[in-house]
């Protein structure tokens, strides 16, 4: 038998329209920028962005030239739809950044932080 992995395309859409956003605003290029270099008009954008209107392939080669970034990197932030296991987290460009920034916490604000955790997830 089979084994299909089903993915909900708008948490999809929605990841990648906000790395679309962030290296946008990385270079200090407006939506109208971008919008013009890609032949759409900036509404466009701004619905790619949100992830209301998916991208086609063409179109992300086309933003990824204009942006001057790999298509993998639209890809790399990616996050898995459903339940994430601790190993899968850490191995996450997310939980890389929080495994890089909590020992830079002083001690006892570190404490503080990890009972405000254990609060948000009762």
């Amino acid at each position: 038998m089979e084994t299909f992995i089903v993915t909900e395309s708008g948490h999809i859409d929605r990841q990648i329209g906000q790395a679309v956003r962030d290296r946008r605003k990385e270079l200090k290029l407006s939506q109208q920028m971008l919008a013009a270099r890609i032949g759409v008009t900036f509404q466009q954008v701004q619905k790619y962005e949100s992830g209301i209107t998916r991208l086609s392939a063409t179109t992300l080669f086309d933003i990824a030239r204009v942006l001057d970034a790999p298509i993998g990197y639209f890809f790399d932030s990616l996050e898995p739809v459903g339940d994430i296991t601790p190993a899968s987290f850490w191995l996450s460009d997310k939980g890389k950044a929080l495994a890089h920034t909590v020992p830079r916490i002083e001690p006892r604000l570190r404490r503080k932080v990890l009972e405000l955790i254990e609060i948000l997830t009762e």
